[in-house]
């Protein structure tokens, strides 16, 4: 039997890094079902910000909050067999995170979900950095099946909701999949934020 990550065509780990401003999502396969844990940091040896999935399967998703925008980090990704064995470990994958002047679109994105389902959306409202808390974030779905809500709220069936930016800078809506297979957009405006964001939604 055969431990570690699943490969990529180049021979490389497949593993994925998917930085944004303040967040870092890492995904990654195994060869077979375990559970993971992704370190990071500013360097090789300070990698010491740390998350867990204890799920046991072969993929798997780790966000990793706390970073800040436009800095460079190393990631390092550790696998365990169902017995909680370390069986693999990455070398350092390094990554820059994402300046913080605009929407926070999680790069993971598009979400894909089937008919009906739900999911939380959430955004960061940046400002030279630092997290802008008390914007004005409205959430629009244009176009596709899909309805925005409050995310404490179920059974919403509006197509635009506002709401504001926590102390954090992050905003969040709740998402609710129509019966229509397909893309769904979700556009996001600020009044701080001069352009549109958006988010992608599949339905399928």
């Amino acid at each position: 039997m055969s431990f570690g990550f699943q490969k990529n065509p180049d021979g490389t780990d497949a593993i994925s890094v998917f930085p944004s401003i303040t967040t870092v999502q890492v995904q990654f396969q195994l060869l077979n079902q375990g559970t993971g844990k992704a370190c990071v940091g500013v360097s090789q040896n300070q990698a010491n910000n740390c998350a867990s999935d204890g799920n046991i399967d072969f993929d798997h998703s780790i966000s990793i909050s706390g970073l800040q925008p436009s800095v460079s980090y190393f990631a390092i990704v550790t696998a365990y067999d169902q017995s909680n064995n370390m069986i693999a470990q990455s070398d350092p994958i390094p990554f820059t995170q994402m300046a913080g002047d605009n929407f926070d679109q999680p790069q993971a994105n598009p979400r894909h979900m089937p008919p009906g389902a739900s999911a939380a959306l959430s955004v960061f409202v940046m400002s030279n950095g630092a997290p802008v808390a008390g914007a004005s974030v409205t959430f629009s779905v244009n176009p596709g099946d899909g309805f925005v809500g409050d995310p404490g709220t179920p059974g919403f069936n509006t197509t635009s909701y506002t709401t504001q930016t926590g102390a954090n800078g992050s905003a969040q809506a709740g998402f609710q999949a129509g019966q229509n297979k397909g893309p769904v957009q979700v556009i996001l405006t600020s009044p701080n934020v001069g352009h549109q964001g958006q988010i992608a939604v599949s339905i399928g």
